[in-house]
C-alpha cells in the first residue's frame, strides 16, 4: 500500500475526567492528535523538554496561558489560528460555554532548515486529470 488512511478507530482514544476527548494518532516520527476540550476545563501547567508541539484550532476558542520571560501572559486562540508552543511552560483553559476542537502536531525537531524541501516537494501529474 502506497497510501495509508488511519481511521479514528485505530487511534488511542482518551476521555479525560474533565470530559475532554483526545484521539492520539502516533507514528514512528511524529504524532497528530485531535482534541475536543470541554467547556470550563483547565489543563495543568506543563512544558515539553524535547517535543515541539503545534496546535491548530478548528472550532470554538481557547485561552492559552504561558510564561514569557517569567511573566504570565494570556492569548485567546480562535479558529484558523496556529500556536507553536516550543518549550514554553503553558496551559490551555476553556472558560467558554462551547467545546474547543483542535488538532495538535507533535514531533522532535532535528534543527535542520527544511523549508526549501517542504515548499518544493510536489510533483504534478496532469496526465491523470
Amino acid at each position: 500500500i502506497t497510501m495509508k488512511i488511519t481511521p479514528r478507530s485505530e487511534s488511542i482514544f482518551v476521555k479525560r475526567e474533565d470530559n475532554s476527548e483526545i484521539n492520539y494518532f502516533i507514528f514512528d516520527e511524529y504524532e497528530v492528535h485531535y482534541g475536543e476540550i470541554a467547556p470550563h476545563v483547565k489543563q495543568p501547567w506543563h512544558s515539553h523538554k524535547i517535543i515541539s508541539e503545534t496546535l491548530f484550532v478548528l472550532e470554538g476558542k481557547i485561552e492559552l496561558h504561558f510564561l514569557d520571560e517569567g511573566e504570565k501572559k494570556v492569548e485567546i486562540i480562535t479558529p484558523g489560528n496556529l500556536v507553536q508552543v516550543e518549550n514554553t511552560p503553558h496551559t490551555f483553559i476553556n472558560p467558554f460555554d462551547e467545546v474547543c476542537k483542535m488538532v495538535a502536531f507533535r514531533f522532535i525537531p532535528e534543527g535542520k532548515f527544511k523549508q526549501d524541501i517542504i515548499k518544493n516537494d510536489k510533483v504534478l501529474y496532469p496526465e491523470y486529470d
